[in-house]
């Protein structure tokens, strides 16, 4: 009889062992899970910042003041705020409230020089997804 419950006994040590195996595999197989579907998040999220912050730049590229360079990024967006451009998931114009992007765009003559800047933001959170610069020298655009 204690030949039996031995076997037994180590059969379902054996059990439980394989359970807690392939428990421990399955909550690592999850969190990876997790860390790609946050990860191809983010990467959404920059490329449609890059798209967007490019052609903000192209559009600026060939501006000879100011008032030209948001004229022109006009054509692309309706900018609220003197500035700002509140975009939704496909990249559309929307309201603060829908907003799932938000397209800062700051544009400053200084002699012969129009330089723009450009800030990419998920809605609510304070650090850019992407950032350029573009500065354009009128004098020899001229």
């Amino acid at each position: 009889m204690n030949k039996h419950a031995g076997s037994g006994t180590l059969y379902l040590l054996e059990l439980i062992f394989s359970i807690l195996f392939f428990a421990i595999s399955a909550a690592v197989c999850l969190n990876i899970f997790a860390l790609a579907h946050t990860m191809s998040k983010e990467s959404v999220d920059l490329q449609r910042a890059v798209s967007v912050v490019s052609d903000a730049c192209e559009a600026v590229s060939t501006a000879q003041s100011e008032e030209e360079a948001m004229q022109r990024l006009s054509l692309l967006w309706s900018f609220k705020d003197g500035n700002t451009v509140y975009l939704s998931a496909d990249l559309k114009n929307t309201t603060p409230e829908e907003a799932d992007y938000i397209l800062i765009a700051d544009v400053n003559r200084t002699d012969e020089m129009l330089t723009a800047n450009f800030g990419f933001y998920r809605n609510g959170a304070e650090d850019d997804i992407y950032s350029q610069q573009t500065k354009v020298n009128i004098k020899a655009a001229r």
